[in-house]
């Protein structure tokens, strides 16, 4: 398992409070299967409370669309991108705003590789999200991680570009 030098969850940290202020999104750099949010999640939106089912399920395609629900990995890697930190970024804002939710990050891999490696590969990169969101301040109680590994694959085409897809974690929200 992957830990984050000091000097980069400060820098991280540093990063959070400036990241508050939007600047314009780079569509070009998108990864595949990525939505790129236009704004920052208004600070009125924050609620409090238990969600119902529905409302959790508006909640998470708000989520989804504005702010990102999934990072991407390379081949065997689990590693986050400077691009994925951003997002990570972006869903500590969010969550923040929304204490009243917890989340499961499902680490994924693609089709290649044995089960075994897939589901502890999928560990990884859940784990990743996990520990890069707890540095950038969420409680460690409102955060669990599943693998699915090659299991529930995004794409099924069996080439690279479709590979790269499924390579993924995903954050789901939940009640706490």
């Amino acid at each position: 398992m992957q830990r984050l030098p000091l000097y980069l969850v400060c820098v991280l940290l540093g990063s959070l409070s400036l990241g508050a202020c939007d600047g314009p999104v780079d569509r070009a750099s998108a990864r595949p299967g990525t939505s790129q949010p236009e704004t920052a999640v208004p600070q009125s939106a924050a609620m409090t409370g238990a969600v119902t089912s529905s409302g959790l399920s508006d909640l998470q395609r708000s989520f989804s669309g504005t702010v990102g629900d999934s990072v991407y990995f390379e081949t065997d890697r689990w590693d986050l991108s400077a691009a994925d930190q951003v997002t990570m970024q972006r869903q500590a804002a969010w969550l923040g705003q929304h204490p009243q939710l917890a989340i499961v990050v499902a680490g994924h891999g693609d089709e290649r590789g044995t089960r075994e490696y897939n589901l502890a590969l999928g560990e990884r990169r859940a784990a990743t999200v996990q520990q890069f969101l707890q540095a950038l301040g969420l409680d460690a109680r409102r955060v669990a991680v599943i693998s699915y590994g090659k299991e529930k694959p995004d794409c099924v085409a069996g080439m690279e570009a479709c590979w790269a897809q499924n390579r993924r974690a995903v954050t789901m929200l939940e009640n706490q």
